[in-house]
């Protein structure tokens, strides 16, 4: 037969409380983070470095528009994204590549390849020839976006006494790296080349 005694019955018991004789509370305030709270003079100075950052990045805007129309037939503006998106031609194939523009820096990426027809197989050595090609080129990076979905050709400007001359030298580094890729990379491996610029995602 079970024995009905509970189990809180078994436990043992323990009266002794004089490690609370130890313990001590405190509210010293030293002892913790404080956020001081912003003031109104603060806040307007804030506000008026966001409005100069948006007024540089349009600015620069309107140069890279200018100077990119001079190189491309087709041009896409993204003003809410402060993105400008281009295709860049090799071999008939047109490669998206995409420009963010941002105060202190112009973020550009080019896909190169869709790696959705890549085989699993294949793609351990293609990964290789592009970190390879990282290590022994220069001003080229390759990527893998987040999503595994593409290989793309980056490239990343400062801002600050940027002129053209030297943003052409530094966009001419993503043309090299198209066809670096194309020739040196993906067509050893018997990797078929696409066009990888999709009009239907032309910014309105």
């Amino acid at each position: 037969m079970p024995d009905s005694t509970s189990k809180e019955e078994n436990l043992p018991q323990n009266n002794d409380y004089s490690y609370f004789e130890t313990v001590k509370l405190t509210i010293d305030k030293k002892k913790y983070f404080e956020r001081p709270i912003t003031t109104k003079e603060e806040l307007e100075d804030i506000k008026k470095k966001m409005n100069e950052d948006v007024q540089a990045v349009k600015d620069l805007m309107t140069r890279l528009e200018k100077y990119l129309r001079g190189k491309f037939e087709q041009i896409a503006i993204n003003n809410k994204q402060y993105e400008i998106m281009v295709p860049i031609e090799y071999m008939s194939l047109k490669f998206t590549t995409i420009l963010s523009v941002h105060p202190a820096w112009i973020f550009i990426k080019c896909k190169v390849m869709d790696l959705e027809d890549v085989p699993e197989k294949v793609r351990h050595e293609l990964y290789e020839r592009v970190l390879v090609a990282n290590f022994e080129l220069n001003a080229v990076f390759y990527s893998l976006d987040s999503e595994q979905t593409g290989i793309w050709v980056e490239n990343d400007i400062t801002v600050p006494g940027l002129d053209m001359n030297a943003f052409d030298i530094k966009f001419n580094a993503i043309i090299f790296g198209i066809r670096y890729f194309v020739d040196s990379i993906a067509l050893p491996l018997n990797q078929e080349m696409k066009s990888t610029y999709d009009t239907s995602g032309l910014y309105t």
